[in-house]
């Protein structure tokens, strides 16, 4: 039987039998699913993810909270989740956003009572109608908001403490349920960064927060290579003695962009073997295509049985073997396709590069040499992307061929779309690459998603005027 999240924390906090405080712990293991639309599109993840050693999932409603988007299908899909969670023994956790979405246009006034108010309420009917024991509250409002002062002059308010303040608040509403908070400044570095005063202030709202309140750190900075045992040792005392789980941004794609030209088939690495007894748990967030980031999930739970041993190219070869069945065609494939997609932050090929979106793609119309890769992803995918489709799990497949087919319809488009953007090319010649850009994205008709990457090119290597309109339905 699946561990329960809650049970783990009992016994991290020392609350229950002394028995179980007797007991090794190790940080309970939650995967982020993102936004939740549509429970027959989530059901499969959340099968795999109770199948493969997860102890929770943390899952988004899309403006959950915004006071002008009708709830009341979001609720229906987030009752119907919760029961498969419940039948799938996964802790549910739902995870909000009290700026009303993700990046915010306009955040609420952390300053005017009413604004604090609202939100207040509109959260605690979310905990009253949703049967969840886990809560999330996500802040990503500004650093500051200005407040007009009697004299007419602005001053400049760290948003932070107050948004704690309201987190204390929704605690107290409903002191039945664990709620953890990931604050603005959720990293060490962007902590230390901050002016004097207003990381004084950021401190000592932390200590001001009830205790039974977690927090959660999103490691020492943004982007975390390695997070080593003194970096955890360095991150407790700054939000007090707490749950803290650890929000690990693994595998995550290019997040700049929903359906990037690549996907992250990395290995976990450079992750001290500590974190799995020093933090309460470990929330791992992977990118958008879940399905895509199976291949690098699997070496998490690799590391989790086995954090000493653990060997990231040795997970990563018993993933693959797990992925391709008996079919040495789709292994030797995966295997260079991990050589492409397959290195860890910052290495030549770490497929989180930002050339991974149609307008570095654009760019790289400039570099010859560039230019040249192109054209050895237009001759070497298509055989590739055959042999690939003997892989074994299916949302996987799925995911890395879509991923692979957005990528080659821009190859083949690279030569036309230079041609049209070299001045000395004769009127003919540009008419002819016209016409081959035209025809691929008739081509791609069935194809959404690769048609989408492939008109995004065109539109940002300045070559509009080649893009198709799609077709419009007679009535």
């Amino acid at each position: 039987m699946t561990r329960s999240f809650l049970f783990a924390l009992l016994v991290v906090l020392g609350i229950g039998p002394a028995s179980w405080a007797e007991e090794p712990t190790a940080a309970v293991r939650i995967l982020d699913v993102g936004p939740i639309r549509d429970i027959d599109a989530l059901a499969p993840h959340l099968r795999w993810a109770a199948a493969h050693g997860w102890d929770a999932i943390r899952m988004e409603l899309p403006h959950a909270l915004d006071p002008s988007v009708s709830q009341s299908e979001p609720a229906t899909t987030l009752l119907e989740v919760v029961e498969l969670c419940e039948e799938l023994e996964l802790t549910a956790m739902l995870q909000l956003f009290p700026e009303g979405s993700p990046r915010p246009r306009h955040p609420p006034d952390y300053g005017s009572r009413r604004d604090l108010r609202s939100l207040r309420n509109r959260i605690g009917r979310w905990i009253e109608r949703a049967p969840l024991a886990e809560w999330s509250l996500s802040f990503r409002g500004g650093l500051a908001q200005h407040s007009r002062l009697g004299n007419g002059t602005l001053d400049l308010q760290p948003t932070h403490p107050k948004q704690l303040g309201l987190a204390a608040q929704v605690h107290a509403d409903h002191p039945d349920v664990r709620l953890w908070v990931e604050p603005t400044h959720s990293t060490t570095e962007s902590i230390a960064t901050l002016d004097d005063d207003v990381r004084r202030q950021v401190l000592e709202s932390w200590k001001r927060l009830p205790d039974s309140i977690g927090v959660i750190w999103a490691g020492p900075r943004l982007v975390n290579p390695s997070i080593e045992r003194n970096e955890i040792e360095e991150a407790r005392p700054l939000f007090g003695s707490r749950p803290m789980l650890l929000l690990d941004r693994f595998p995550d794609g290019y997040a700049a962009t929903a359906h990037p030209l690549s996907l992250v088939l990395a290995p976990l690495s450079g992750r001290d073997p500590a974190l799995v007894t020093m933090l309460d748990g470990y929330l791992s967030r992977p990118m958008g295509q879940l399905g895509g980031a199976r291949l690098s999930l699997t070496t998490v739970a690799a590391f989790f049985e086995d954090p000493e041993g653990y060997d990231p190219q040795r997970a990563i070869e018993r993933a693959v073997n797990r992925f391709v069945g008996k079919s040495s065609e789709a292994r030797d494939a995966l295997r260079t396709q991990i050589l492409e997609w397959g290195g860890a932050p910052g290495e030549h090929n770490d497929a989180r590069f930002p050339a991974n979106d149609e307008r570095m793609a654009a760019r790289s119309l400039r570099d010859p040499a560039r230019v040249a890769r192109w054209r050895w992803t237009e001759l070497r995918y298509p055989e590739r992307m055959g042999k690939l489709t003997a892989l074994t799990d299916e949302a996987f497949r799925q995911d890395l061929l879509e991923a692979m087919s957005r990528r080659l319809a821009i190859a083949r488009a690279i030569p036309a779309a230079q041609q049209l953007r070299q001045r000395q090319t004769e009127p003919g010649q540009w008419e002819t690459a016209g016409k081959m850009l035209r025809t691929m994205q008739e081509r791609l008709r069935e194809r959404p998603l690769a048609l989408t990457s492939l008109v995004r090119f065109l539109r940002a290597a300045g070559l509009s005027d080649t893009v198709v309109e799609p077709r419009r339905t007679e009535r």
